[in-house]
């Protein structure tokens, strides 16, 4: 490795370490802000929140790196004209092309880490993380009892509180409603004076201690109004209430739940369950055609054309080949004619007939309605399928095209540091996520071809970086002020210089 190759890496490895990390932060922080609701007042240990943000960090890795490399790209180019050092490079013989080879081989090497890390890990993150965000949505908030209000989180419980000490564990004026299933009575209210709780066994139970209270239960439900029926008034000094806490604890629940989705496969998998997810398809199509078959085709026998029935209005219905039928269907047709029959009948039985016959249209409409609705839902899940195998390759292929644009941008902007770079990168990278999320919506709603959905972003760019590529390597004057200037015939505006002793000479 000579001294150039180790110049640009080192050069380009801190801005693109440092812009990955701050695009992940800020990613996290729309990510935290998404779920906050789901997150605050479940009690959740700093573990399972840390588990959480690992998971879900493994997610915003392909928003996080194709921005970083290409915002990286710019700063390093940039910098390289700001200070003329790209300059002396050409001026030594070298081509943008072979200052940029080693990054190119760096970023190639990258992508195809991007890959894999698509192919094999982003799978298993998501799946953990659809889990564990699951289980914490479904975990009932900390227990938290308020002031004048009740509290009905605790199942077959109301709880109300008129006061309450600084630390939260004791109240005075307590009233509690007991509607519970396992209770031996049908109804208990409770009121006491004070009270304080005592959680047990991890968190997992509590112990409510009353004092100087009463009870008032009914002892059987009422059967008939007006019954009477016992009841009982009880006092007491002190009394212990148990709750169980079990609903408030983190249920985890098995991630193999979730394998056979879609987006927790890799792309063997994902080609494999397609393949089942079409011949599945073609089989439920078949057993439909052979179903309108059997029940709501009528076959004429052939040489039939000189019917009374064909005579009488004019028209001939199409005939199917008599091998590609059931015989014993044509065997079963009536050897009377139709229209014929049906004339014979009484005006109520021809009502009743057409009622029948209608409303028979009517539900097989519906339930052929519902079999197209079925065929669309199978063919919208293949179509995801789909996606999610052309969505593995997309990531690896537009970290080098973002490459391609940023690394000639910033040696034509020649302009370092933090301003015109994260001005730069930032538009062309908004113009790179909408293109990408206006094709896989389309691409979803079946207006385009999947294919075309996940690559158009990339079919899009690829000029762009060939383009700007070729210009910088030229030395392009694509983005000179001057040159345009020159062309206009203006003259570049200049901020005027003054003597130094121009503001001196009004003092003497």
């Amino acid at each position: 490795m000579n001294k150039l190759t180790r110049l640009i890496l080192k050069s380009y490895l801190g801005p693109f370490l440092l812009t990955f990390a701050i695009a992940m932060i800020f990613l996290i922080m729309q990510f935290l802000w998404k779920y906050v609701d789901d997150l605050m007042g479940k009690g959740l240990e700093w573990y399972v929140i840390a588990e959480l943000l690992f998971y879900a960090s493994a997610n915003l890795v392909p928003m996080a790196l194709p921005l970083a490399i290409l915002l990286s790209s710019i700063m390093l180019f940039g910098n390289l004209g700001e200070s003329s050092e790209l300059t002396a490079m050409k001026s030594s013989g070298l081509s943008l092309l072979r200052i940029m080879r080693p990054l190119t081989i760096f970023i190639f090497l990258l992508s195809f880490a991007a890959f894999l890390f698509a192919n094999y890990l982003w799978p298993v993150a998501n799946m953990k993380f659809r889990s564990l965000i699951f289980d914490i949505q479904q975990q009932k908030p900390s227990l938290s009892l308020n002031e004048k209000s009740f509290y009905n989180d605790i199942p077959g419980y109301s709880i109300r509180i008129m006061e309450k000490n600084k630390k939260g564990d004791e109240f005075k004026d307590v009233l509690i409603f007991d509607h519970s299933e396992g209770n031996v009575v049908y109804k208990r209210d409770i009121w006491a004076e004070g009270g304080s709780i005592e959680q047990i066994n991890g968190g997992k139970a509590m112990i409510f201690h009353l004092t100087n209270g009463k009870i008032y239960q009914e002892v059987q439900p009422r059967m008939v109004k007006g019954g009477v029926y016992p009841y009982q008034k009880i006092y007491f000094k002190r009394a212990n209430l148990n709750f169980d806490l079990s609903a408030f604890q983190l249920q985890r629940t098995n991630v193999d739940v979730y394998n056979t989705h879609y987006e927790m496969l890799n792309m063997e998998q994902l080609a494999t369950q397609e393949d089942s997810l079409k011949v599945e398809m073609r089989r439920k199509k078949e057993e439909l055609a052979r179903n309108i078959e059997r029940r709501y085709l009528l076959f004429r026998k052939a040489g039939s054309a000189q019917d009374p029935e064909i005579v009488a209005t004019g028209s001939i219905i199409p005939v199917l080949k008599p091998n590609s039928v059931d015989t014993n269907l044509l065997a079963a047709t009536p050897s009377k004619p139709i229209l014929q029959s049906f004339e014979a009948r009484s005006r109520e039985d021809k009502k009743r007939i057409v009622d029948g016959a209608l409303n028979m249209a009517r539900g097989n409409v519906d339930y052929l309605i519902g079999r197209r609705d079925e065929f669309n839902g199978r063919d919208e899940f293949i179509q995801r399928h789909r996606l999610e195998w052309h969505r593995k390759l997309t990531l690896s292929v537009a970290c080098i095209i973002l490459f391609f644009i940023g690394a000639p941008l910033g040696a034509i902007i020649r302009k370092g540091g933090l301003g015109a770079p994260i001005v730069a990168s930032t538009l062309l990278f908004i113009l790179y996520y909408i293109i990408s999320i206006t094709g896989e919506k389309m691409a979803k709603s079946g207006v385009i071809d999947p294919f075309w959905g996940m690559w158009i972003s990339s079919i899009i760019l690829f000029p762009v970086g060939f383009f700007l590529t070729y210009k910088s390597n030229r030395d392009s004057t694509l983005f000179d002020l001057d040159f345009y200037l020159r062309i206009l015939g203006l003259k570049r505006l200049k901020k005027p210089k003054f003597a130094a002793n121009e503001n001196s000479s009004t003092l003497q």
